[in-house]
């Protein structure tokens, strides 16, 4: 495992963190049933639902793309990598305040739309120097996005 790989675990520990700490923080505050509460709110349920499933995606995706046998040492690897980190804590704060669903929702579009810039790094990437293992990478990663 490298520093890449790790720093993506790392994210995600934080990110479900953050859905746990905001969560407990939100049912503190609910009197009576917990479960009457979230059948009664369910975007609250639907979205946290999104944020686990999506991360656990991403994941798998980015463990994958940060493992390649072949790793760019062009200052392009390293933007993607900073896109990443600062797409990564927009989906914490998303987490922490999912009680909040719309502001929940604009944070998670926040941090979709960095994924999107880092794609379009990774793209580059692979067109500056092809040996980088875009025959998989896409493929796999629409077809997941696809199932979700």
């Amino acid at each position: 495992m490298n520093i890449f790989q790790a720093a993506n675990g790392a994210a995600t520990f934080l990110i479900l963190s953050a859905l746990v700490g905001g969560m407990a923080k939100h049912l503190d505050a609910v009197e009576g049933s917990v479960i009457e509460h979230f059948m009664q709110n369910t975007p609250i349920l639907y979205l946290g639902l999104f944020i686990v499933v999506f991360r656990v995606k991403t994941l798998l995706d980015d463990h994958r793309h940060f493992g390649e046998s072949y790793q760019d040492k062009s200052a392009l690897r390293y933007v993607g990598f900073l896109l990443a980190v600062l797409s990564w804590l927009f989906w914490a704060l998303a987490a922490y305040v999912l009680s909040s669903t719309i502001r929940a929702s604009e944070l998670m579009a926040t941090s979709l739309l960095i994924l999107t810039l880092w794609v379009a790094v990774h793209v580059i990437e692979i067109l500056v120097d092809p040996r980088d293992e875009i025959g998989t990478f896409l493929p796999v990663s629409c077809a997941r996005s696809g199932f979700l």
